[in-house]
């Protein structure tokens, strides 16, 4: 009897997976021009490991996997891609913006995102550049690079924004911390330059802006993972690293 409804519902259960893989993960691939071929999967009594190779890239030796529950690996390159098919040379609205990245500080250990700004302002990201990621020597930089900007209906040029985190042990495991002030500056100045009174406006206003939203310490032990994993979700990071553009977090179930 088992055997039987087995055999009737196993098509149907299979064929529902392949679709869900097939619209959730590799359509998402095709979508930052990452073929299927590119993407492998390998298994063990212990283990489920799925693997992408972003095309045109050229990254170092990945650090070393170590026991755990789940572990995340990524190579720099790959959200630099993906930053790029997403907001390459598009024009965002202010608060939307600052809502995304809230949410994702948020999921990172941050607070819980806050209200966004009043002011009226948008951005048009850099095309090739919109947002660069840099992991190394165990900190994580994003650049976010504007190539113009409006604010209160008036239109400023480029202006890039570095946010730096380093990653250090906590009590409880992992956390990152913003050591400096985030950094806003014209692209191209000098040292010792002085930004003009109108470019001085605006990266007031970003500096503040962005220093509310990329809280000062994150604490890892907090990241959040989807809902749907069941006890996965309450994994904890119990070890970090980043250099050579590569970051690695591996988590354990409590």
């Amino acid at each position: 009897m088992l055997r039987q409804s087995l055999e009737h519902d196993l098509p149907e259960t299979v064929g529902k997976a392949n679709t869900r893989f097939r619209d959730q993960f590799l359509e998402t691939l095709t979508g930052f021009e990452i073929p299927a071929e590119n993407v492998s999967f390998s298994s063990t009594s212990e283990a489920i490991a799925i693997r992408v190779i972003v095309p045109e890239t050229k990254a170092t030796s990945a650090p070393p996997l170590e026991a755990a529950d789940f572990a995340l690996r990524a190579h720099d390159t790959v959200l630099n891609r993906m930053a790029r098919q997403l907001y390459g040379g598009s024009t965002q609205i202010g608060k939307d913006l600052e809502a995304d990245l809230a949410k994702v500080i948020h999921l990172l250990g941050g607070p819980p995102p806050g209200p966004v700004s009043s002011t009226e302002w948008s951005i048009t990201f850099s095309k090739e550049r919109p947002i660069v990621f840099r992991f190394d020597r165990n900190t994580l930089r994003m650049e976010l690079h504007g190539d113009e900007f409006e604010m209160n209906k008036e239109q400023y040029k480029a202006m890039t924004a570095t946010i730096e985190y380093g990653l250090e042990k906590s009590a409880v495991g992992w956390k990152l911390v913003r050591h400096k002030p985030i950094d806003v500056t014209p692209p191209g100045v000098k040292v010792g330059e002085k930004p003009t009174p109108r470019q001085q406006v605006l990266r007031g206003f970003l500096a503040t802006r962005l220093s509310q939203i990329f809280a000062k310490e994150l604490d890892l032990s907090k990241v959040a993972l989807p809902e749907g994993l069941g006890d996965a979700a309450k994994a904890v990071v119990n070890r970090a690293a980043a250099r050579d553009g590569w970051v690695l977090l591996e988590l354990t179930l409590p």
